[in-house]
């Protein structure tokens, strides 16, 4: 091989060994499309069941911690029921017609608040799903852990844009799995409304 064929060739395999390997970058998650939203999708629904220990006198008790079941509808109506027969399953009666601006209050500040979400640790299949154990840690006389006996806890089912999700979390103190800021956000929710159902403090 002459001179002439044994420059470029050493000069290819320089460059080879200088150059840097390709680096794969896994692909960003696709953006959540409600994030988007400043206004609410027509088919944004909201349903919320406290679950509390009994009281003898609810009046006592703050009313963000009162068993009760919220229901906004998509065409604003709410619809609220409050004591301790309240379930998963109760079709409480209306309340109220919301106003355009009060739906998207609540809209945004389910939007905004750190629940939803497929990786969520609070997130669960279904309420009906999440009932049994909600009703299980409001018994006074439960002891699971670390809950521990007599916590309030909140069931939440949020709909939007042809999506479906649950959640449930402690509302008298984080449990194992919420934050503090999630648990200050389920009950701003659950007090805006028990607000709009004109329920007393």
């Amino acid at each position: 091989m002459s001179p002439r064929q044994i420059i470029p060739l050493l000069l290819a395999t320089a460059l080879v060994g200088c150059s840097k390997p390709q680096i794969l970058l896994p692909e960003d998650p696709p953006p959540d499309p409600m994030l988007a939203l400043d206004e609410p999708p027509a088919d944004f629904a909201l349903a919320v069941t406290v679950y509390s220990p009994a009281m003898r006198n609810l009046d006592e008790v703050p009313r963000v911690l009162r068993p009760a079941r919220y229901v906004l509808e998509p065409d604003g109506i709410l619809r609220t029921s409050v004591g301790p027969g309240a379930r998963e399953d109760t079709f409480p009666p209306i309340t109220r017609r919301l106003t355009q601006e009060q739906v998207r209050l609540l809209w945004l500040a389910v939007r905004d608040a750190p629940l939803l979400g497929v990786g969520s640790p609070i997130r669960v299949e279904s309420g009906a799903a999440a009932e049994p154990l909600a009703l299980a840690v409001t018994d006074p006389a439960s002891t699971t852990e670390p809950d521990g006996p007599g916590a309030s806890t909140a069931v939440v089912y949020f709909a939007r844009l042809g999506e479906r999700e649950w959640f449930s979390i402690r509302l008298d103190g984080p449990g194992v799995e919420a934050t503090p800021l999630a648990t200050l956000a389920a009950r701003e929710l659950v007090e805006r409304l028990a607000e709009l159902s004109w329920m007393t403090e």
